[in-house]
């Protein structure tokens, strides 16, 4: 399978995702989004809409900018790294079976940690300073702004 056709497949796939983009956000917006403060049943789902709608829109202007370029055929399972992927994998797994037992901040921050360190390469300050404002301004946007409860550590366990 040459380059060309790979680079078709993706740009048909970008489109493709953009079109359910389009109509998870016009559907959700009809369920009635409300407002920052006052969410209604629609907001979270057009807010995913507009992301997807963003993201395919990228891929579709990057595959089309590069489409022709590429002569080599790269084959496209040499560059996965199978070892970063088995850890994104495990480590979502942990979080989702660990949340509630240790509670939302301590478990986000752990999981967080790890998957900037080991799946983004990123040097151990910068991950931990990464971890800490996406934990605290998670905790924020959620318990503070939205109201929302979150599970929290056990400390009944100490007394």
């Amino acid at each position: 399978m040459g380059s060309n056709s790979l680079e078709t497949k993706e740009v048909i796939l970008a489109i493709v995702w953009m079109g359910i983009g389009i109509i998870v956000a016009i559907e959700s917006y009809k369920l009635n989004i409300g407002s920052a403060l006052s969410p209604d049943a629609g907001l979270f789902p057009f807010l995913l809409g507009i992301i997807l709608i963003l993201l395919s829109s990228f891929s579709l202007f990057k595959n089309l900018k590069i489409k022709g370029k590429r002569d080599n055929k790269e084959n496209v399972w040499a560059r996965i790294n199978f070892w970063a992927l088995g850890m994104v994998v495990f480590i979502q797994l942990l979080y989702g079976f660990m949340i509630e037992i240790v509670g939302f901040s301590l478990i986000t921050f752990f999981c967080l940690f790890l998957l900037f360190k080991f799946a983004g390469s990123v040097e151990v300050v910068r991950a931990l300073i990464f971890t800490f404002i996406t934990v605290i301004s998670s905790y924020i946007l959620f318990v503070i702004i939205l109201r929302i409860e979150l599970p929290s550590f056990p400390w009944y366990i100490f007394f």
